[in-house]
């Protein structure tokens, strides 16, 4: 990712200061993050905390599932592989359902 090193001085009134630093805490951002993001793609893209606790348990059964399907790939797998699938996915349901607005 490319440093960012250059300042650009913005002028606002403190009521659109006010406005920006509310948005910006309401996104869960930093107000230059805010007003970068706002002004480069023209909308903000906010992710809630509990979206961001379920991606992370999502990820780690992610990785449990890439595991079982190597095994099974390789040929290495028991006959409690397909059981393992089988009980992850209500919760890869529940946290897809956690994930969504």
């Amino acid at each position: 990712m490319e440093k960012r090193t250059i300042v650009y001085t913005l002028r606002l009134t403190e009521t659109e200061l006010q406005q920006l630093a509310e948005s910006a805490e309401t996104a869960e951002m930093r107000l230059s993050r805010y007003v970068r993001e706002a002004a480069l793609k023209g909308t903000v893209t906010h992710t809630p905390s509990v979206n961001k606790v379920q991606w992370a348990a999502l990820g780690g059964l992610a990785n449990n599932l890439n595991q079982v399907t190597r095994s099974i790939h390789l040929g290495r797998a028991d006959s409690g592989s397909l059981q393992v699938i089988e009980a992850i996915r209500p919760v890869v349901q529940e946290i897809r359902e956690a994930l969504l607005p």
